[in-house]
């Protein structure tokens, strides 16, 4: 399903900053891992959703050792706003339109990516301010989202 129009991006912008909101609710390591394992955490049959077949197993991989080290987001004291950007993942090799907000790393792997998926970068800001704590990787599997960090690292292997 391609997932471009905007009240289908407002969609998955209100169920990002609910989820990712949980994260600035407490300071509490084992609770925020219990949070990111139970709510981002990708499933074994996400994979093939988002990478094109050759990129599948070398993101499984990679992806199974950085769980293992159990990745949270967590905004820094103060960091109460989410600001989000989101785009199909055909969207994130351009040089520019949406692309220019996610780390360029994007641009090296776009084509490891199935099109029609939407992935979001989101920053952990204080009110007011547009700079703050910033992650990468979040993906909408249509009702729910995974979390894939710094995918241009876990693909190295195929650069």
């Amino acid at each position: 399903m391609e997932t471009s129009s905007t009240s289908d991006y407002l969609r998955i912008e209100a169920s990002a900053v609910k989820l990712l909101a949980a994260f600035g609710a407490t300071r509490e390591g084992a609770v925020l891992g219990e949070i990111a394992r139970d709510s981002l955490q990708p499933r074994d049959e996400d994979y093939a959703q988002i990478f094109v077949p050759e990129a599948v197993e070398i993101a499984q991989k990679g992806y199974k050792e950085l769980w293992a080290e159990s990745p949270v987001p967590q905004p820094q004291p103060g960091q109460t706003e989410i600001l989000i950007a989101l785009g199909r993942a055909e969207e994130l090799s351009s040089e520019s339109g949406i692309a220019e907000v996610f780390p360029g790393g994007y641009q090296s792997i776009g084509h490891y990516l199935l099109p029609d998926k939407v992935w979001l970068t989101w920053k952990y800001v204080k009110p007011g301010e547009t700079s703050g704590m910033t992650y990468d990787g979040l993906v909408w599997l249509e009702e729910r989202f995974a979390w894939f960090p710094k995918p241009w690292k876990v693909l190295s292997p195929l650069l």
